[in-house]
């Protein structure tokens, strides 16, 4: 026990004897860690015993915020309510593969599997995700345990801050799709992106959904090369339904038709 990553942890591990170790054997074990509310537990086995550069580990993930994940793993996540993650984890020398992930929060599901490689001294991510249903509510500060209850509505949109700091750390690529990602005003179906980091700029195209029986696709572009981000954003929806744009009641609607918006927005900052 000590301090990991600035906050006080626990790690204790059981092994097969040391005296039974060859180098024609896997080395099996298990381990808890835990941090806080967060406890990261599993069992996995060294195929070179002591050779701690391949590893071979299943795990699992349990605590009341994700983003607390860091102090156990030092890996920067987003904010959750109550979380369980599970998954594998394949390490070959700079090269870590984390495989069969399936992560749930609130009525939130993940899956998918993501790659990091350091070989060329840069760090760089390859990841597939998927997801049945996605809420915004369930991601974000307000998820987060002890997030102050404002009464303010909801808005249409996150007010997450981004560190642009984070993109220009590493390089990779994020193929995204959700089959419903619900909002707080608004659900959209059939989500799919494609995002790629490459030296501090963020391209996000293309982005593609179903919303309100229409369409969209957007193409997102942002350059955080500085620590005031530039954004470049090009939005076209068609063949959305006027008559079901916010009216829920069962009285008609004030107003029927297609409607058909590109919006396209440049600008600077982190929001």
């Amino acid at each position: 026990e000590g301090q990991l990553n600035g906050r006080p942890a626990t790690f204790e591990i059981d092994g097969a004897p040391l005296a039974a170790a060859n180098r024609a054997t896997p080395y099996h074990f298990t381990f808890t860690e835990r941090s806080g509310d967060s406890r990261l537990s599993g069992s996995g086995f060294l195929p070179k015993p002591f050779d701690l550069t391949e590893l071979d580990t299943a795990f699992e993930a349990v605590g009341v915020d994700l983003k607390d994940l860091y102090f156990l793993t030092g890996v920067t996540l987003v904010h959750t309510g109550s979380y369980h993650l599970t998954g594998n984890l394949v390490l070959r020398g700079r090269i870590s593969e984390f495989r069969d992930l399936v992560m749930t929060s609130g009525k939130s599901d993940l899956r998918g599997s993501v790659s990091i490689e350091t070989t060329k001294g840069r760090p760089e991510f390859h990841a597939e995700l998927n997801s049945q249903l996605l809420r915004l509510a369930d991601i974000g500060a307000r998820a987060a345990p002890g997030a102050p209850n404002t009464g303010d509505p909801p808005l249409l949109l996150s007010d997450a801050s981004l560190k642009p700091s984070t993109i220009r750390r590493s390089d990779g690529m994020v193929d995204f799709h959700v089959r419903r990602l619900e909002g707080s005003h608004l659900s959209v179906e059939a989500v799919a992106a494609k995002l790629v980091i490459d030296k501090g700029v963020l391209v996000v195209a293309p982005l593609t959904g179903n919303v309100l029986e229409g369409k969209f696709a957007a193409r997102v572009r942002l350059d955080a090369t500085t620590d005031t981000p530039a954004a470049d954003v090009d939005l076209k929806i068609t063949d959305l339904q006027l008559a079901q744009l916010f009216h829920k009641s069962t009285a008609a609607p004030p107003m029927e038709g297609l409607l058909r918006v590109r919006v396209t927005v440049k600008g600077h900052g982190s929001s």
